[in-house]
């Protein structure tokens, strides 16, 4: 028989454990209380979740309290369960219905279909040939940027990391354009900012200061404006990348410039806004 557990003792547990979010599903695994934002203290939400459960709309039955750590293993919670009200002995938790498929002679592929599905099979084939010629080429680039580096590092004798520059936005929003790019893109601007860095800090001598004053001039104005497809696209990649300070700060932003579409977006991710 599975164990189950008291709200007194979710708490102990969510305590010890260090989780931060917690949800609340029926035995079918329908939600019903969504998980807090990260900035809600979880004990509260499950103070929350306790109180609402009181509510006569829920019948008696098992319920699941879900517990993760951070936004990432929310996906995949532990799940405890808790009991409302009192439990028949034939009382158990509900499953979902088995689903069996049943394949009919008209599901057979036609002799055009079969044509045109090869033909779709074929060309993802050449496009996924031609992803991986374009990612050797970056990482031979990466390569020759990381020998440059690292010959001037030792003709200069730096000790110290080099700081990010205003780059970082743009970066993360090439991540999120570009997944299956992302080591090599991080890589590859990293090199890029180090580069511009130790310009800036006169340790590589160039010419020509007015073209190198406007290439900082141009990194510098880096802007996303809270609100826009690129603003959204960024705080996603924040969630998905489970950066919660990153994305607590860009939520906030979001919030004073657009309360309704900061609302729309936290409902769309499952945060509690």
């Amino acid at each position: 028989m599975q164990k189950k557990y008291s709200f007194t003792q979710i708490k102990s547990i969510c305590k010890e454990q260090g989780y931060k979010l917690a949800c609340l599903e029926n035995a079918e695994g329908e939600r019903i209380v969504p998980n807090n934002a990260i900035k809600i203290n979880v004990h509260k939400h499950i103070a929350f979740i306790q109180s609402r459960l009181k509510n006569e709309i829920f019948q008696d039955g098992v319920y699941y309290v879900c517990l993760s750590h951070n936004i990432n293993s929310s996906r995949n919670p532990d799940r405890y369960p808790i009991v409302k009200g009192k439990l028949n002995d034939n009382t158990s938790v509900q499953r979902q219905p088995e689903v069996i498929v049943q394949t009919h002679a008209e599901s057979v592929l036609s002799w055009d279909q079969a044509l045109a599905m090869q033909k779709e099979i074929s060309d993802l084939k050449s496009e996924l040939a031609k992803f991986k010629y374009e990612n050797n080429e970056l990482a031979k680039k990466v390569e020759e940027l990381e020998s440059e580096l690292d010959e001037l590092e030792d003709e200069e004798g730096l000790k110290e990391p080099v700081q990010k520059t205003g780059l970082e936005q743009g970066i993360e929003f090439l991540k999120e354009s570009a997944p299956m790019f992302d080591s090599v893109l991080t890589k590859y601007f990293d090199l890029k900012e180090r580069e511009l860095s130790l310009k800036e800090k006169g340790h590589i001598s160039n010419s020509n200061t007015h073209d190198e004053k406007k290439t900082k001039t141009e990194h510098r104005r880096v802007k996303i404006d809270p609100g826009s497809e690129n603003h959204i696209a960024q705080i996603r990649h924040y969630h998905s990348q489970n950066n919660e300070d990153r994305l607590n700060e860009e939520l906030d932003k979001l919030e004073e410039a657009n309360p309704e579409l900061y609302k729309q977006l936290c409902e769309e991710l499952g945060l509690e806004s």
